[in-house]
């Protein structure tokens, strides 16, 4: 089965009466059932509707700048998660999982923010690590 990315979904066009009848169904009854939505929109692609949902439309979702925090945030839990974008993105709920991926990969070509990430990293070291003797600890050792 062919994996859906946002360039092989069908990408209809919606009108504001549209999208605001959606929205109304999906705060009425959640995401969870594409059974249910393909009842009740027959002519939308679910798959394009959560994702459209879960990256736009949530109004739980921080559309302004980011700010110095949550570059710390994300490098934080860059380095915790490994790069997990999916949990990073479930630490940040306020911001989607593709503008933290877009957020991280533009601050690391920005000479400034690299540096900022460097006195991050060595913050964050210092105060999880510190000495040998709690980096043993840290590893579990």
């Amino acid at each position: 089965m062919k994996k859906k990315t946002l360039k092989n979904l069908n990408s209809p066009v919606l009108s504001e009466k549209k999208k605001s009848e959606v929205l109304e169904w999906i705060l009425k009854n959640g995401l969870k059932d594409c059974r249910k939505f393909g009842n009740s929109f027959p002519n939308l692609d679910f798959n394009f509707i959560k994702f459209k949902y879960d990256n736009v439309w949530n109004p739980q979702l921080s559309k302004g700048n980011f700010t110095v925090c949550d570059d710390f945030e994300i490098f934080k839990f860059f380095i915790e998660f490994n790069g997990s974008w999916k949990k990073i993105a479930e630490k940040m709920p306020h911001r989607c999982r593709i503008s933290i991926r877009n957020r991280f990969v533009y601050s690391s070509k920005s000479k400034k923010i690299e540096n900022a990430k460097q006195n991050i990293f060595d913050f964050i070291f210092n105060s999880y690590v510190g000495d040998l003797s709690n980096f043993f600890l840290f590893l579990n050792f």
